[in-house]
């Protein structure tokens, strides 16, 4: 082998790795920028000065954790057969990566619910996991049934 073979040969070499590990970190920049949003949802009271505590509420908070700004545009849940469950009161939003929002609906919606999520303006949804929405369903009929407790559930 001639010098100027090991040196065409090395070059290929050299191209090859760089060009590999330019389309890695492009595919990890590529997958760090695609929107995500956290769902929390957890039972809680409104408390407001010396007035005692307002009644029992579901609240959401939804967390832009991606690397793009979504905007959200229905908070709810779904019922058996499919049927949407939306928080009625709730206005669409834009998130920016980093932003967050709470939310709060009467926390009824929990019984005739069989998940709760988040939908964006493309129509992706955005669950919560339903090992998690199970056990705040099951704290929030012991609460409802007058059982005492903390309800408290995420997704990450």
């Amino acid at each position: 082998m001639t010098t100027l073979e090991i040196a065409v040969a090395l070059a290929a070499v050299w191209g090859a790795v760089t060009g590999t590990v330019a389309v890695v970190l492009e595919l990890v920049r590529h997958a760090r920028g695609r929107p995500h949003l956290g769902l929390t949802c957890y039972l809680g009271r409104e408390l407001g000065g010396p007035d005692p505590p307002g009644p029992l509420m579901l609240v959401y908070r939804v967390a832009n954790d991606g690397g793009q700004a979504v905007t959200v545009t229905h908070l709810g849940g779904a019922g058996k057969d499919t049927i949407g469950l939306m928080i009625p009161a709730f206005e669409p939003r834009r998130m920016e990566p980093g932003d967050y929002l709470l939310s709060m609906a009467e926390p009824n919606l929990l019984e005739a619910a069989e998940s709760l999520h988040v939908i964006d303006s493309l129509g992706r949804k955005w669950r919560l996991n339903r090992r998690v929405f199970a056990r705040l369903k099951k704290d929030w009929l012991a609460k409802a049934a007058g059982a005492d407790g903390h309800a408290s559930a995420s997704m990450r």
